[in-house]
């Protein structure tokens, strides 16, 4: 078991907020860690949003592990600063502490750092610039401590800026590995960036057989009721034997509440039965907007269709599609119930899953033998 000066094995990202994308991320990292034998002896530190959001969920409970808020809280005093503005606080993090109060902890922790990990997901972008510091942080603690930096599966951009575009540049020149999941990414991060896949292809979807036809939804926060009825109507849900509501996070309840006022047969399912095993019909369809729910469903072979709100969630949609995804677009108001019948489940992407999940491993094994 690790002890107190045990060399660390830092995990930072976007979870912890919680929202079902970041935390899948988590979950599957924290198991491929616990099943891989190449860091017996490290402490494993979890960086996330909320640390009492990441003790619910349980993250803590794996063997040598810890949660921590303490890169949040660092980042914490400007907020209102833009991406690039926020690379450099975390690239200048041991030379202006920007009175952290817990400056010493974390610098302390960064020391006993061999392996600083930004793991994957859609965080690193303009519309949530604070998140920019951990890639900076992660910069200057290989710089001073000599830690291996690595980053995997992330979705980049959007971004306005030049300047935040060179940030990024100077991480990949800087990271002993950095791994984007799009053609998109590739582009942003340049020519030393691997174009890899995303996080969650680190094994299988863990899933379960249920009875029937089921039809799965996955719709942000609160949409207008007049679309919201036009497209979820009472002929799609007829039409189906169960029909789940993927809660991927807090402000999701708002659809799952008008949706289960009108529909007394929807089932919703939480952060905790996501995390488990997604139940699977005989035959599946979903309507999402969300990406991640996209890429699962797409894994397990569903057919169904997307909404995308703007061109980031073009970019993660799109690069479900050139995975061998068979959902097709759609717009909120569509009536759905018109299209299912035609719709091609994704059944070659199902196919070729567990190669795709052996590509994701080989590079990781290869990379994190000698931590």
């Amino acid at each position: 078991m690790a002890g107190s000066d045990s060399p660390i094995y830092m995990l930072v990202g976007g979870a912890g907020v919680p929202n079902f994308g970041d935390e899948l991320i988590m979950w599957k990292w924290l198991d491929w860690l616990r099943s891989n034998s190449h860091i017996p002896d490290h402490k494993i530190v979890l960086e996330i949003n909320h640390r009492k959001v990441g003790k619910s969920l349980g993250y803590g409970d794996f063997y040598n592990t810890f949660v921590s808020g303490d890169v949040a809280s660092a980042r914490a005093g400007n907020r209102s600063q833009n991406f690039s503005q926020m690379f450099d606080r975390g690239y200048d993090f041991f030379s202006s502490h920007g009175g952290y109060s817990g400056a010493r902890r974390l610098t302390d922790r960064l020391s006993r750092a061999s392996v600083f990990h930004l793991h994957g997901g859609g965080y690193l972008n303009d519309y949530w610039p604070f998140h920019a510091f951990s890639l900076g942080l992660a910069c200057a603690a290989k710089n001073k401590f000599g830690c291996k930096a690595i980053a995997t599966g992330l979705g980049l951009g959007p971004f306005s800026s030049g300047e935040s575009r060179s940030r990024i540049r100077t991480a990949t020149e800087i990271f002993d590995y950095f791994e984007v999941r799009d053609q998109v990414s590739k582009h942003l991060a340049g020519e030393r960036a691997v174009l890899g896949l995303d996080d969650v292809f680190l094994s299988s979807v863990q899933h379960k057989t249920v009875s029937g036809r089921a039809l799965h939804l996955s719709l942000i926060g609160k949409s207008d009721d007049d679309l919201l009825k036009a497209s979820v109507s009472k002929e799609l849900i007829d039409s189906f034997d169960k029909v789940y509501f993927w809660v991927c996070s807090p402000q999701d309840a708002e659809n799952y509440a008008a949706l289960g006022s009108r529909y007394r047969e929807i089932i919703p399912l939480t952060m905790v039965d996501l995390l488990g095993k997604i139940p699977v019909g005989v035959s599946n369809y979903m309507l999402t907007e969300r990406f991640h729910p996209h890429l699962i469903g797409a894994r397990l072979g569903f057919g169904g269709a997307y909404v995308s709100r703007s061109g980031y969630y073009d970019a993660k949609h799109g690069s479900v599609i050139e995975l061998g995804s068979k959902f097709e677009p759609v717009s909120l108001g569509d009536d759905v119930a018109e299209r299912f019948d035609q719709s091609t489940p994704s059944r070659l992407m199902a196919a070729k899953d567990p190669s795709e999940v052996a590509s994701k491993n080989i590079p990781l094994v290869d990379l994190l033998c000698d931590v």
